[in-house]
């Protein structure tokens, strides 16, 4: 399994809980996926996936994304929708 198991997806939903009933305007998140497969141009990220799902089922959307340095770090920012 990569970076994030469903225990790392639970506690990326409970900040993104915790930031909505704060109520920020803005979430930001750092996601850094981990793969064996570093050289190929595609390929599937489900871990990536399950933390942005896991973080819009609170209720903000996904406004922005950039992958970042050589580990492809992604960086999303969330908006209220």
């Amino acid at each position: 399994m990569g970076i994030f198991s469903r225990a790392e997806a639970d506690t990326a939903q409970s900040d993104a809980q915790q930031a909505w009933d704060a109520g920020d305007d803005i979430h930001v998140v750092e996601i850094r996926p981990r793969t064996k497969r570093i050289n190929d141009r595609s390929r599937p990220l489900p871990d990536v996936a399950r933390a942005l799902e896991s973080i819009e089922s609170v209720g903000w959307q996904l406004d922005r994304h950039t992958f970042v340095g050589t580990n492809a770090t992604l960086c999303a920012i969330f908006r209220r929708p």
